[in-house]
């Protein structure tokens, strides 16, 4: 799939409407976060395994991996 398929694709549109948002989104909460703030985890609850980091590096995957397994 061709990237100008990609950004004007209805399917990908409606799966993911606000994709095109999430960026600037994240980049406002995180952006004047420390590194030990951003990699911090615990084991303490569940919600806390993961570092902030590795949560915005998954949902900024998310579609791309779906797009990849449409394409296969």
């Amino acid at each position: 799939m061709s990237q100008s398929n990609l950004t004007t694709s209805p399917q990908l549109r409606t799966m993911f409407p606000d994709y095109w948002r999430i960026n600037s989104l994240v980049r406002a909460e995180v952006s004047e976060l420390d590194d030990a703030i951003l990699d911090w985890t615990s084991d303490r609850w569940g919600w806390s395994g993961w570092s902030i980091r590795q949560q915005t590096s998954h949902m900024a995957s998310v579609p791309v991996r779906w797009l990849i397994g449409k394409s296969e």
